[in-house]
């Protein structure tokens, strides 16, 4: 169920948002929450039931692994050994569906191997709520307490917002909410922060990203024609576009959340004003970071062990992460390279002569550009064409294929008609202008979901007109979200 379908906005979320606010009336305070867990055990059904019996599985396991073996009283050495064959058997139903053809085709000396799960469907949300349990399980494993409520656990790895594609969240951030549930209020303010983040995540899908979509798809599609300014502007295109779509998506998961008084965590700070690649880690997909961090950085030794062994677990880091994304060497290969920039910074910073702010911002924005290439692109192949085009290593294309499919999109062609761009071509730079403004000018959606969330507390008329603007918004992203048809977002693919 895709947030930003009718289905989604007008149907489910207000029958689940009403739906709770009927069951906190109730006298037991866990009926709120079974409310909230049924609906989100139907948001996920919804897509294709037979793999709620997963969901459902894993959490019965880890729940029952965490309290009764985890945690329990046995020694440290049956204790780790629990940990040890928890974290394999959450590790073996991703593997299976997602990593079991790539593996095969890399130990196979044939093209095709005999055996595929090419037809398997992946199965929703994997990645996410794998990582969440596995961080579950050593949590307990460290603080030997587990939770002792299958409800407050159920609801921890399911509720609907965060599910699907994140942000990744903690017990220890999410179960102190659900037990303050009783005393909880659903107020004006948590109500119009909630669809303030909304009207903001859904603009950043339906009319940002959703419009870069069609340049960008067009132009992979016809990657060998493209001429190198054409290049540029899919690569440029597909930076912005991957950027608008998952952190729209993380702003709709937080403004849902936000109307049942669930915090979510911040997952996207301004990534893209960083002025260097560790930077930028420190405000992309936050939440995944800090997981390989806590997870795996650290335990595989961190930079306790000299600067030599660091990087060797950094780039292990930054491989796992790509691998993590898609089993496809387009994805190690960009996780690598990301790896070794960092590698590249921290002996940079060792050596304490820091770039200015005008170089040291289009190197990095330049790195992105060029690495979300291998991100975006179906082969690598396709990606070594595009950065040969770039970089003029190879003889640009006349990117007339290119323009015609372009221009077949109704979409685009209504802009198009409307306003005429003559500076290359068909390709509407100025809209490109556009988003990189409000990219770089603009806060954080967080923040500014904040302020326009907070102005109710004022005057009635401030609020009125912070309405108008939170309406407006919503207004403009419906619109587009219904001619677009709801497109999926960019991370429910991994």
């Amino acid at each position: 169920m895709l947030f930003n379908t009718p289905l989604y906005l007008f149907v489910f979320l207000p029958i689940c948002f009403f739906g709770f606010v009927l069951a906190k009336r109730h006298p037991q305070r866990t009926f709120a929450l079974s409310w909230l867990l049924l609906a989100s055990l139907v948001f996920y059904a919804y897509w294709n039931p037979p793999y709620l019996a997963l969901l459902v599985g894993t959490i019965l396991f880890n729940f029952a692994a965490a309290k009764y073996f985890i945690a329990g009283n046995f020694g440290p050495r049956s204790r780790k050994a629990a940990l040890c064959l928890g974290i394999i058997a959450n590790l073996l139903p991703l593997f299976f569906y997602k990593y079991v053809d790539f593996a095969l085709q890399i130990v196979s000396s044939q093209a095709s191997p005999s055996f595929s799960l090419a037809s398997a469907v992946l199965p929703l949300a994997i990645s996410f709520f794998t990582f969440q349990q596995i961080a579950y399980l050593i949590d307990t494993y460290k603080s030997g307490s587990a939770e002792e409520s299958l409800l407050h656990y159920a609801l921890f790895v399911s509720f609907f917002p965060q599910l699907i594609a994140g942000p990744i969240v903690h017990h220890s951030e999410i179960s102190p909410q659900l037990r303050g549930f009783a005393k909880a209020r659903i107020t004006l303010h948590s109500v119009s922060h909630g669809m303030a983040l909304i009207g903001i995540g859904l603009f950043k899908k339906s009319v940002l990203a959703d419009s870069l979509s069609l340049v960008v798809d067009s132009g992979y599609n016809n990657a060998l024609s493209l001429s190198a300014t054409d290049a540029w502007i899919c690569a440029i295109g597909f930076t912005f576009q991957i950027y608008y779509d998952f952190s729209g998506y993380t702003d709709i998961a937080r403004g849902s959340a936000r109307l049942f008084n669930i915090d979510l965590p911040i997952n996207f700070d301004s990534p893209y004003k960083s002025l260097s690649i560790s930077k930028f880690w420190k405000h992309w997909h936050i939440t995944l970071s800090r997981w390989f961090f806590k997870y795996l950085y650290i335990p595989l030794g961190g930079n306790r062990n000299g600067f030599s062994r660091a990087s060797i677990n950094i780039l292990i880091v930054f491989a796992l992460s790509g691998l993590w994304h898609g089993a496809g060497w387009t994805f190690i290969i960009w996780g690598v390279a990301h790896g070794l920039a960092v590698l590249v910074n921290k002996a940079w910073e060792k050596a304490k002569t820091p770039l200015p702010g005008l170089l040291a911002w289009p190197l990095t924005f330049g790195f992105l550009c060029l690495t979300w290439v291998f991100f975006r692109s179906p082969d690598v192949a396709t990606a070594l064409t595009m950065i040969a085009k770039m970089i003029g290593l190879e003889d640009s294309g006349s990117s007339v294929s290119f323009h015609s499919e372009l221009a077949s999109q109704s979409v685009y062609f209504l802009y198009h008609s409307n306003f005429i761009t003559n500076t290359t071509e068909l390709i509407p730079l100025e809209a490109f202008f556009a988003v990189a403004a409000l990219t770089f000018l603009l806060p954080s959606s967080h923040s500014l979901g904040a302020k326009l969330a907070y102005l109710d507390r004022r005057s009635p008329s401030v609020f009125l007109s912070a309405a108008v603007v939170i309406g407006l918004t919503l207004g403009i992203a419906i619109t587009f979200m219904l001619a677009n048809k709801g497109s999926s977002f960019i991370y429910f693919n991994f």
